[in-house]
């Protein structure tokens, strides 16, 4: 077996403190969809809980699916919406998470043989990018970048 790999949600500075995303919280249809499209992503990803509570209409299945350092929290709806569904970049709320990773091309591949199918993206000198829709839609975006300059890791074009 080769080395443990590790995952954390991206360490930010602010001011003198040090501050890391310790998990972010999704609404899912399916946790077993759910689980099938972050594994393909992240195979080292495990399930660390999973229970069910609420009552009536709040009551779901939920579970958290990371590393012992981070996770991702799922909570499956069991009521559909009555109301339209959102489009991102058209009405509030999350448009896509964003991974930090060191082997895009790896990513890629085991998405790629799970059927999930790459949105087109431009070729930057100094990131690669990788933006990719799960079974429902949403929008996750995968970066490795091959320099650690602030200015050459981010296209702000004028």
């Amino acid at each position: 077996k080769g080395a443990q790999k590790t995952f954390t949600l991206r360490i930010l500075k602010y001011g003198k403190e040090n501050m890391k995303i310790e998990h972010a919280n999704l609404t899912v249809y399916s946790i077993e969809k759910a689980i099938h499209f972050l594994k393909a992503a992240f195979p080292e990803f495990q399930i660390r809980g999973e229970g069910a509570g609420g009552e009536g209409e709040s009551h779901r299945r939920w579970l958290h699916l990371g590393t012992d350092a981070t996770y991702l929290a799922l909570e499956e709806l069991t009521v559909q919406p009555e109301s339209p569904a959102r489009r991102p970049y058209f009405h509030t709320g999350i448009n896509h998470l964003c991974f930090e990773v060191e082997n895009i091309d790896e990513i890629s591949k085991r998405l790629t043989a799970a059927e999930y199918t790459p949105l087109p993206v431009p070729k930057e000198q100094f990131r690669k990018r990788f933006y990719v829709h799960d079974h429902v839609g949403n929008e996750w975006e995968f970066v490795e970048y091959s320099s650690q300059v602030p200015k050459e890791k981010n296209l702000y074009e004028k």
